[in-house]
């Protein structure tokens, strides 16, 4: 793991978490301060492993971090913030809240989801989500130290469900779940906050309504 990180950090650094880049192994052999041989059987364990994807073209061989590979380097990420700078764990996260497409009721009325919220976070959940509007980078730098859990994805006779990164907050107050789904197309930087109440409700939020997340751990 820790020579496959080193790997995925240069690729990343190259520009290879949003994009496919061109980074041959000469190139990779000079970073890492390995033979070129080394190189190219770090990369091929790294590719085994689903870390990164690999393209061939007239330009000549091109990788990417996968979603798997970017978790290593969020995760390590998350790691040394939490080292480091132990008093950012309380800290809080602004946004605006938004209108979803009521995908959330679908999900929170899933008994494989609302039994994994009640096991690991100790409530019945309402069934639906609020959708909250935040700046991708500071929500990245929200996140980083914080534990997360994770709900498993799992199937029914009509479909499958994917896994979702899970986070203790709270809101006024009000402990909840901050929800990251694996699956699902939305801007960056949405999340969906999950209670046993609804926020619109019990709290008032309203579309374009501001809203402060704090971190709890």
């Amino acid at each position: 793991m820790r020579k496959s990180f080193f790997i995925l950090l240069a690729i990343a650094r190259h520009g290879g978490l949003s994009r496919s880049v061109s980074f041959s192994t000469v190139e990779l052999a000079a970073e890492l301060g390995v033979s070129q041989q080394s190189a190219s059987r770090l990369l091929r364990d790294c590719e085994r492993q689903e870390y990164v994807s690999k393209s061939s073209g007239p330009a000549g061989t091109k990788v990417q971090l996968t979603e798997k590979g970017a978790g290593v380097l969020k995760a390590v990420y998350r790691e040394l913030a939490l080292s480091l700078f132990p008093s950012q764990k309380k800290r809080s996260l602004g946004g605006v809240v938004v209108s979803g497409f009521g995908e959330g009721k679908y999900y929170m009325s899933q008994e494989g989801y609302r039994k994994q919220l009640l096991d690991k976070f100790g409530f019945e959940a309402f069934k639906g989500t609020l959708n909250v509007n935040a700046d991708s980078a500071e929500l990245e730098s929200f996140l980083a130290g914080l534990p997360e859990e994770t709900l498993s994805g799992f199937e029914t006779q009509e479909r499958s469900f994917g896994h979702a990164r899970c986070y203790r907050v709270s809101v006024r107050n009000q402990p909840c779940v901050l929800v990251l789904p694996s699956r699902g197309k939305r801007p960056d930087g949405v999340v969906e906050l999950v209670a046993s109440f609804s926020f619109r409700k019990k709290l008032g939020f309203v579309d374009n309504g501001k809203i402060t997340i704090e971190a709890t751990g």
